[in-house]
């Protein structure tokens, strides 16, 4: 996928082109032929949930667009962590989504310690399923 920087260097969200289907398809045809058209062709997708900059996904939309495209998404939530704590945000929470028979698994990677939770580096993987 391909990263947005801004005119003022800023790196931040993904091009809403990159999330789409046919566009996904493309790609993976390019380094793997046979996966493209199975149901799906991606093991696992990693997005990038929170950057330094400050630019933040709703975790709802990254599934709905992409989540039956993959077996599992790894947020990687290094620079956020603290979405499910506050109501405006819950929506950007990964671990709050309700997942259904066609959502892919769910991986979080944390960085406590970015959070100031943490006095050394620590680190934290979180993993959710559907329940069917």
């Amino acid at each position: 996928m391909k990263l947005h920087v801004t005119h003022l260097g800023l790196s931040g969200g993904i091009d809403a082109h990159c999330f789409e289907e046919k566009y996904l398809r493309e790609l993976i045809k390019e380094v793997a032929p046979t996966r493209a058209n199975e149901k799906r062709p991606f093991r696992l997708a990693v997005i990038q949930l929170g950057t330094y900059d400050g630019t933040i996904y709703n975790a709802r939309q990254v599934v709905d667009k992409i989540g039956h495209l993959c077996d599992y998404i790894l947020f990687d939530s290094a620079w956020v962590g603290y979405e499910q704590f506050i109501p405006m945000m819950k929506d950007c929470s990964p671990l709050l989504l309700e997942l259904n028979e066609n959502d892919p698994g769910i991986l979080v990677t944390q960085s406590v310690h970015k959070q100031q939770a943490g006095f050394s580096q620590t680190s934290q993987i979180h993993k959710k399923r559907s329940p069917y």
